[in-house]
């Protein structure tokens, strides 16, 4: 399907959001996020997802690794390599940053960066908008 609302309503969820523009409702509880196709990455395979309530240190954002193939952390919580996460303050440092998974801490929009340890996103782009734009780090993460 494309373009739903999943809501996890109460408990620990998993929302998977996929193909489309999803809008991402965890509710109460410890909720995973999940971003991926489960194939390389391409912009139409996966859409841009909204995550209304991501809370920090309680739910996870979880990224697939076989979508976004530049990542070489050790699958798990955060990124054990550090240059692969980047928080940066607004849009235009997006394209500056050499780090594969952007996060723009004025906005709340991820960004994946395909040309990996290279500035400029290649053929990457916006993944996903953390609405409220939550103060998130490399340990909010989770590579599987």
């Amino acid at each position: 399907m494309f373009n739903e609302k999943i809501d996890g309503k109460n408990g620990n969820d998993i929302l998977i959001g996929a193909a489309g523009n999803d809008t991402l409702v965890g509710g109460g509880g410890a909720d995973d996020f999940v971003l991926g196709s489960g194939k390389a990455y391409k912009k139409k395979d996966l859409g841009i997802d909204t995550i209304t309530d991501f809370k920090r240190n309680v739910d996870d954002i979880i990224l697939d690794t076989d979508t976004f193939v530049t990542l070489k952390s050790d699958l798990g919580e955060g990124f054990s390599i550090k240059r692969e996460f980047a928080s940066v303050k607004n849009k235009k440092a997006v394209a500056g940053s050499v780090a594969d998974i952007v996060y723009v801490r004025s906005t709340g929009d991820l960004y994946y960066n395909a040309n990996s340890a290279l500035p400029g996103l290649g053929g990457g782009g916006k993944i996903a908008t953390l609405d409220g734009a939550p103060r998130i780090s490399a340990s909010d993460f989770v590579l599987e």
